[in-house]
């Protein structure tokens, strides 16, 4: 038989580079067929085709093993004369003289995990083949009804749009004809719309204090958490108060079944009843293997049994993870993610989504990979991410989470940063499949049934010991479990309910030798139960505590008079209930709180002119000018100058009006000038409730870039020594790391105010990306009422010198105009300190008056 050569060749190395696209590659030590001698080659597997080369960087393999109809067993040291080893050996060896090929591994880990993969790999395509055609025309036929069951669906959902973008509608006009009403009635009172018919009168220059005003601008307001019944927006559209948001969250592998295929309104209502929790706002539900939409279907039949004003929001592209895998190899089955939302908040603007996304681990992982939906709560951002991780080790879960934060933070927030450090929340769910190790099947199940889950979760959890070693979910949370959070997985399907008071109750429960299907070599394993089912949540550094999940108490043993109960959060499985699937579905409530913060004071100067100019305003605001300086990296207590830096303010999402971006790299001879970074802040929001992003990269290549999140809700920004800040950075969602050490970021953050037209020059205006501007000028001085008459007097700005207005903290009675020797601008006030900002009307006699802006009416309100 002739073996073009040429052709495995191309199939193993293209497309390049080849060790992106292998499921595994990797050295090894193969043995001779005919010397026995031990040589090191690089392996590749593709498909069943089993590559090896000499070394990594060869273009063409020295040989391949067709996997078809092999199989793949360890050995012992003994056997082999190497440990770790394993041979691959063809089911017809004997009878057909096939070679059999004997390979060493440099652990017992790695040998395991090549193994698996082989195994997994040496299906054979004519078996499988004629197999499926004996099924087909009973598959299609069954694909065929599910079809027509979608379709029906889906028109029950085009219908249910129709009537909500009918409800939008009438609220628009009703909103419309409200508007026009207050225009008339405030056109016949002869009052502005902007200001409320009581308002107090403004204050005159003999009731105003200069330092009170001065102290006001120099420190930020702190935000305190808003715990309020009702939501109020003021005429403005400033939110004054707002209800704490209660929500639910779900997760549930349904095992490739589907438990609502014909089944009855009533039914699906009565089955989900337990699962889905009455009372919320916002409802999220997370699926794994999941074949079809009738789950969520079911879950608005729920609330509409229920009479609850809750409406599903319907997710566009990028709403699921597809594929084929075990139970799906027809059809496929798909990682989702549902959610549904109160109807007033939706159709008030309180909530709305702002984007979604869908992240695959990979062809060969078949439907898992992450689901990530970002929503907007009344000036908060919080992400939901569904995910479905890989069950074969501990390290293949670990990169799949680096992987889901990596590029689930592309596809959601800004494409340059991961997703951790993105929004001011997460809530992370699915099937993450950690289970229990470093304990035999016999003493588990001996655990579960005495009731010891709390040192089964803390000694011998997968998922627990990761998080305390900081290999995956950094800074997040897990709500404390119910007293009955048995583990989820692996149950038997379709089983009884269980009895507590028998001991033997967890052998009928959990199945716990398992035989593989013939495609995955039709071993039976062992399954240790584990909590592969979990619910877990992060907030932002200065927002921890404000999303917490919901507190109750439960009573064990039928206790009475609060005896016997337990503290914890709502948290829990559904035992009994929704038993289609091996795996047991998790649900969780969190209580959302949103930050009380207004707009901030805004700091004005009236500018004149000598003579008649009307290229000059009267009234303009002062911007906020917000200023990085001394960007340096900490390792092991040494500070270095990075490689380049990003920063990207505010945050995604934060202010829809303006994104300040910008990325340096170091040059030779600007090394001081590279660790400096600013930019104008022309947008909407308080700077109290802005965050930025730094994204920085080390000089060792080695090291890849960390990224780190500031707030700038901290007290002293607006003092002229600024705040230092010494933040660790993070990467792939773990702690960024020096060998045992951590990296830190060193940085100071300072905030001054400037005239508009005055950016500097680090910082040029084609960095700034302005969306939906309004015709008004964010400065127009229309916007607020103003306390006016703080500090008056007359100067001249020269055309030469620092473009820099000099102004000094008095009573402004005796003020005389005088020049500085270096062509600046001062006014002598004696006793007065003297403070500066930039003035761009260079060149004008101008005369000047000092102002303070304020949503408030009284000076008090600061």
């Amino acid at each position: 038989m002739k073996v073009i050569g040429s052709q495995f060749s191309y199939y193993a190395t293209h497309p390049s580079p080849a060790k992106s696209h292998a499921d595994k590659c990797g050295y090894l030590h193969k043995k001779g067929d005919v010397v026995k001698s031990w040589k090191r080659r690089w392996f590749l597997l593709k498909a069943n085709c089993f590559y090896y080369f000499q070394n990594d960087d060869d273009p063409e393999p020295i040989g391949v093993i067709f996997l078809e109809n092999f199989n793949v067993l360890p050995i012992s040291e003994e056997q082999a004369g190497r440990p770790y080893a394993f041979k691959i050996e063809h089911e017809g060896a004997r009878e057909f003289s096939i070679r059999e090929f004997i390979l060493s591994a440099d652990s017992e880990e790695d040998r395991q995990e090549w193994v698996d993969v082989i195994q997994r790999h040496k299906f054979s395509v004519l078996t499988a083949t004629l197999r499926k055609t004996t099924y087909d025309k009973l598959l299609l036929k069954k694909e065929f009804n599910k079809a027509s069951v979608r379709i029906e669906g889906l028109e029950q959902d085009k219908q249910r749009l129709a009537d909500e973008i009918a409800d939008l509608q009438r609220a628009l006009e009703e909103v419309h004809s409200r508007r026009l009403t207050r225009k008339d009635q405030s056109t016949n009172t002869g009052t502005d719309d902007l200001e409320t018919p009581d308002q107090p009168e403004q204050p005159t220059e003999s009731t105003v204090d200069a330092d009170s005003f001065v102290e006001s601008v120099s420190e930020p307001v702190i935000r305190e958490p808003i715990e309020t019944l009702t939501s109020v927006m003021d005429t403005r559209g400033v939110l004054t108060d707002f209800a704490p948001l209660k929500i639910w969250v779900g997760t549930w592998n349904m095992g490739v079944k589907d438990p609502f295929d014909n089944t009855t309104a009533e039914e699906a209502v009565s089955l989900l009843d337990e699962f889905i929790k009455p009372g919320y706002d916002l409802y999220v539900l997370g699926v794994q293997e999941c074949v079809g939409d009738k789950v969520f279907q079911a879950s608005q039949c729920v609330f509409e049994k229920r009479r609850d004003p809750i409406d599903r929001i319907m997710l566009g592209e990028g709403s699921r993870v597809a594929g084929r895998g075990d139970g799906s190899f027809i059809g496929q089955k798909y990682t989702g993610l549902g959610l549904f939302l109160n109807r007033s908040l939706r159709q008030g603007g309180f909530v709305r989504l702002l984007k979604n996304a869908a992240v695959s681990l990979g062809l060969s992982e078949g439907s898992k990979g992450g689901v990530g939906a970002v929503l907007w709560v009344m000036g908060s951002t919080i992400a939901f991410i569904n995910c479905h991780l890989s069950a074969n080790s501990v390290q293949e879960r670990r990169h799949g989470y680096q992987y889901l934060v990596d590029h689930l933070g592309n596809e959601l927030g800004n494409r340059f940063f991961q997703l951790n450090e993105q929004f001011h929340h997460i809530v992370w769910m699915g099937d993450l499949n950690y289970r229990c190790f470093g304990i035999s099947v016999n003493d588990t199940l001996s655990k579960i049934a005495k009731g010891e889950l709390t040192e089964l979760r803390e000694h011998y959890d997968e998922m627990t010991c990761e998080i305390k070693n900081g290999n995956v979910f950094h800074r997040f949370k897990e709500p404390r479990m119910a007293p009955d959070f048995y583990p989820t997985y692996k149950k038997y399907e379709n089983r009884p309910k269980s009895d507590y008071s028998d001991p033997k109750w967890v052998v009928q429960c959990y199945r716990t030798s398992y035989k593989e299907p013939w495609y995955k070599s039709g071993r039976t394993k062992a399954r240790i139960p584990g909590w592969c089912d979990r619910i877990i949540y992060r907030s932002s550094t200065d927002l921890e505590g404000y999303l917490t999940p919901e507190p109750t108490v439960s009573t064990v043993n039928g206790a009475e008079n609060g005896e016997g109960s337990i503290e914890h959060d709502v948290y829990s499985s559904i035992n009994d209930g929704l038993v289609c699937s091996d795996h047991s579905p998790v649900y969780g409530a969190f209580v959302l709180k949103v930050p009380g913060a207004g707009p901030p004071p805004r700091l004005l100067v009236s500018l004149q002119a000598a003579e008649p100019d009307a290229s000059i305003p009267q009234d303009v605001a002062l911007l906020p000018r917000i200023k990085l300086c001394d960007i340096r990296l900490v390792v092991n207590g040494v500070k270095e100058t990075p490689r380049n830096i990003r920063v990207l303010l505010p945050a995604p999402f934060e202010d829809a009006t303006i994104v300040c971006e910008k990325i340096t790299s170091k040059g030779t001879s600007r090394e001081a000038a590279f660790s400096y970074w600013d930019c104008v802040y022309t947008g909407t929001q308080p700077l109290e409730s802005l965050h930025g992003l730094i994204k920085v990269r080390r000089n060792d290549s080695r090291i890849s870039c960390g990224q780190c999140l500031f707030a700038l809700s901290v007290p002293g920004l607006f003092s002229a020594e600024g705040v230092e800040f010494l933040l660790p950075l993070t990467r792939n969602g773990t702690p960024m790391k020096d060998g045992d050490m951590p990296v830190l970021l060193n940085f100071t953050v300072s905030v001054e105010w400037c005239l508009p037209g005055s950016a500097s020059g680090h910082f040029s205006q084609r960095h700034q990306v302005r969306k939906n501007q309004s015709k008004t000028s964010p400065w127009d001085p229309t916007l607020a009422s103003f306390d006016r008459l703080l500090l008056s007097g007359s100067l001249t700005v020269p055309s030469t010198g620092p473009q820099f207005l000099q102004y000094e903290e008095g009573e402004g009675e005796n003020d005389k105009d005088s020049d500085n020797e270096d062509g600046g601008v001062s006014k002598d006030v004696t006793g007065s300190a003297s403070r500066s900002v930039p003035v761009p009307y260079a060149g004008t006699n101008l005369k000047t008056s000092l102002l303070i802006a304020s949503e408030q009416a009284t000076p008090s309100s600061f």
